[in-house]
């Protein structure tokens, strides 16, 4: 296998044209690991590709990667929430890689993208959820600066089976969770509002 830098893959954000791909993909990405994620396949299966526009179209960021023959082949969302003493920080979401496409370093490029849109934004932090058995991505997550700061057990409910998330955080900032006391003041940036 190629290393990702090796690799012809592009990274860009999605739009509502992208749509019908997205929603294709995020279906199967649900099909295929149910346990990965909060939303169901049934669920999403059942929605019309008017939700997949509406959500390419709205504020949240949704990368996605592409082969050279321009098929979708990986996507990460990065959510920042409206609410002003919560704006600083930015939710990684719907992270996903296709099977085919997988162990190329394709999420580690996605991961990254998130990041550095949410460093453009000056976000001061983004965390994540990832299901406790997945240790590949927990892998991925942790080389990319996330640290572990809790345990949700039965965050979701999976055919009767109940699974823990972890919860991870990327302190864009530097500053290092530890065991969750602040050591030191956090700047907030003054947008004026």
């Amino acid at each position: 296998m190629q290393p990702a830098d090796r690799l012809e893959v592009s990274l860009r954000p999605l739009d509502p044209g992208d749509a019908p791909a997205y929603r294709s993909f995020r279906i199967e990405a649900l099909r295929r690991t149910p346990s990965a994620f909060t939303s169901s396949f049934d669920e999403e299966s059942g929605k019309p590709l008017a939700w997949s526009v509406n959500r390419l179209a709205g504020p949240d960021l949704v990368l996605g990667a592409f082969d050279v023959a321009a098929n979708l082949i990986g996507t990460a969302g990065l959510s920042v929430p409206e609410g002003r003493q919560a704006r600083h920080k930015g939710t990684l979401f719907g992270m996903a890689v296709a099977s085919s496409a997988g162990g190329r370093g394709i999420g580690r490029l996605l991961v990254q993208g998130v990041l550095e849109s949410a460093l453009a934004q000056s976000l001061l932090q983004v965390g994540l959820t990832v299901t406790a058995d997945n240790t590949v991505a927990a892998g991925l997550y942790l080389s990319c600066g996330f640290e572990v700061w809790g345990h949700e057990p039965r965050a979701v409910v999976v055919n009767g089976n109940a699974i823990t998330k972890v919860h991870m955080v990327n302190m864009l900032d530097g500053y290092r969770t530890g065991n969750g006391v602040r050591s030191r003041p956090m700047p907030i940036p003054d947008d004026g509002g």
